[in-house]
């Protein structure tokens, strides 16, 4: 893994002396597109100026998918999403989910279960398994769409993704490597695959390990993956937490840690939320949780094609998070940045 500590600000518990960071988006290499304003999508020739461009889109895939006409896809749709107002974005939002380039691009596995959501929400863990690429049905797609995913993958949204289970998988390793007999929380577990990595090199046996998702097929597809480890799992969703159930299982932590779910909440249940996963852990515990950053290059495509929005933030949106817990109980606050940018990283550690 790379050396991350230039990412790494430690902020002292007085919320007072935080400072805001300053982003900075990157040139997008290839596609520029003129600004659009609450004051021109109602013009013909705005909206048919980017519909003409997805039709070009669309004439070249229908000869061949390029790796680079598929990123150029990408950031055409962000640079579009960045420069658009929230209310203009909905209303180009919606006509370029209804585009005829739809058909194509949802040959590619990945973009087709975020959009059909068979679920019932975007970002389930067969979704996450194939931004891991350890999907079990590679070998049975076809061609294209071993194609697509190869290049949906390789975006840095799920390059980032990546890089998170495997801080995830650190963060367990360092923990259990201190405290044996630790005890970890996952919420909104998923799949739960940091912990492959663990089960023949740590002696997790002695530790106890909690996973929480509310979806009950992933919880399944646990106990089929990692058959020889001593899990408890718990089928329970974030307001279950709220409301007070499963204190026990949660309780006593050494960490409680939540990797894909709070780009889904809303401020204040965030808020709730992590005052809840901080108080439930033990002295010297940690709480990790992490969010996109606006930075994400690939948010046009994902809130279209995927029809997968999320709740991109700043620095000050995320130390905001701890606005509900007493700052004299917290030792340290850790808040950085993945190596490519996309993700934001908030550790809490408890006094």
């Amino acid at each position: 893994m790379q050396n991350r500590s230039q990412f790494i600000q430690v902020f002292p518990t007085d919320p007072t002396t935080q400072t805001k960071q300053n982003h900075h988006f990157k040139a997008l290499r290839r596609t520029t597109v003129a600004p659009v304003t609450q004051s021109t999508i109602g013009v013909p020739d705005a909206t048919r100026a980017i519909l003409t461009r997805l039709d070009t889109f669309k004439s070249q895939f229908d000869s061949q998918f390029n790796s680079d006409d598929v990123s150029n896809l990408f950031e055409f749709l962000s640079t579009l999403r960045w420069q658009s107002s929230a209310e203009t974005w909905t209303k180009l939002r919606n006509q370029i989910k209804c585009h005829a380039l739809g058909r194509l691009v949802h040959q590619d596995p990945c973009t087709r279960r975020s959009y059909q959501k068979p679920r019932g929400y975007a970002g389930d863990a067969v979704l996450i398994d194939y931004l891991y690429r350890l999907n079990d049905d590679y070998q049975h797609l076809s061609r294209i769409e071993r194609q697509l995913l190869d290049i949906v993958t390789n975006r840095p949204s799920a390059i980032a993704v990546r890089e998170r289970l495997d801080i995830a998988t650190q963060r367990i390793s360092e923990i259990l490597q201190k405290k044996p007999t630790a005890k970890i929380v996952s919420l909104a577990c998923g799949h739960f695959r940091e912990l492959l990595p663990l089960q023949h090199t740590h002696p997790i046996d002695r530790a106890t390990i909690v996973g929480i998702d509310q979806d009950p097929d992933s919880l399944a597809t646990i106990k089929t993956a990692l058959p020889n480890l001593s899990l408890s799992l718990v089928n329970a969703s974030v307001m279950h937490l709220i409301k007070g159930h499963y204190f026990a299982q949660t309780s006593n932590a050494d960490l409680f840690y939540a990797l894909g779910l709070f780009d889904y909440l809303s401020d204040s249940l965030a808020q709730r939320l992590i005052a809840l996963m901080f108080g439930r852990l033990n002295p010297g515990g940690t709480v990790l949780i992490t969010n996109f950053t606006p930075k994400n290059p690939d948010i046009g495509y994902m809130e279209t094609f995927m029809d997968w929005p999320l709740k991109v933030r700043e620095s000050a949106d995320i130390y905001g998070f701890t606005n509900q817990i007493p700052q004299h109980d917290i030792a340290e606050i850790k808040l950085y940045r993945g190596t490519n940018d996309c993700i934001w990283y908030l550790e809490l550690k408890k006094r």
